[in-house]
């Protein structure tokens, strides 16, 4: 359903103004210590946008299965696109 309640609206953006947190590109950061780390990098579609790519470490099982790198991302840009970069896969990505 949908709201028009403006004091539940402010509550809401309130909220979320204090949970983001502006990131740099190239640079892991932690988001679960020893869990979960992310790292942006440049997508190319729009000015600012960012593919993630996370490192994901299992507490349990077998040390070889403990590791695992998910990289999300939406549109990419065209590689000869005048006013963005093209964006690069990420480190040891074959396709």
């Amino acid at each position: 359903g949908s709201t028009r309640d403006k004091k539940l609206i402010d509550k809401v953006l309130q909220k979320l103004k204090m949970l983001i947190v502006a990131v740099p590109y190239h640079q892991w950061q932690t988001v679960i210590e020893g869990s979960l780390a992310i790292k942006c990098r440049p997508a190319g579609h729009i000015l600012g946008s960012a593919y993630i790519e996370c490192d994901i470490k299992a507490s349990t099982g077998h040390p070889a299965q403990k590791k695992h790198r998910v990289v999300f991302s939406g549109d990419l840009g065209a590689p000869y696109a005048p006013l963005l970069a093209a964006p690069k896969p990420p480190y040891g990505w074959i396709p």
